[in-house]
């Protein structure tokens, strides 16, 4: 299993198990009447994990939110996460985990939207009933600074908290373990 499947495992059992279960059980009634959308908690809080694995090769994680248009289902808004390798545009990332979607695609360029409706994984795909009408980059570190929507926690009590989780969940490493790198085999 090379390093970048095993972050994607780790990002997946985030995504799908330990942090809408933490959020259902802080604020379940809130929780249940959004349906557990959580696309933007997981582009934010799962930053603090991807930095920690990813190794030196890439340089920036960042959090994305798009807004799209489905002529069903009228606007709705989608958030993911774009790895920024540190000099090879082909291996930057796009990084979707959901609590229905979770995958990890080299995107072969420097812009983190094109990518979000053209891979077959995507949970938006480019289909002639879905157009995405606009995007801006999130600010990590101010939403951070800020009260999660279902816990009221600052980002900082939320990550130890997380962290906490994760090691409980054996899929967090000390300090004095090897830290994962995208292209080599363990």
């Amino acid at each position: 299993m090379t390093n970048i499947e095993k972050l994607e495992h780790i990002l997946n059992v985030f995504a799908k198990r330990i942090l809408p279960a933490y959020l259902f059980q802080n604020n379940p009634e809130t929780f249940l009447r959004w349906q557990g959308n959580i696309c933007k908690q997981v582009a934010i809080l799962s930053t603090f994990i991807i930095k920690r694995y990813m190794g030196d090769e890439y340089v920036k994680v960042e959090a994305w939110e798009g807004f799209f248009e489905h002529k069903q289902l009228g606007e709705y808004n989608h958030c993911w996460n774009y790895i920024i390798h540190a000099d090879d545009p082909e291996k930057n990332i796009i990084c979707d985990f959901t609590s229905t979607i979770s995958y990890m695609d080299y995107c072969e360029h420097n812009d983190p939207t094109l990518h979000i409706q053209s891979s077959p994984n995507a949970v938006v795909k480019h289909e002639n009933n879905i157009q995405m009408i606009g995007y801006q980059e999130i600010d990590i570190e101010s939403n951070l600074k800020e009260a999660e929507f279902y816990t009221g926690a600052k980002g900082e009590d939320l990550i130890e908290e997380l962290t906490l989780l994760l090691k409980y969940a054996k899929l967090w490493e000390d300090e004095t373990e090897p830290i994962l790198h995208s292209g080599s085999e363990q």
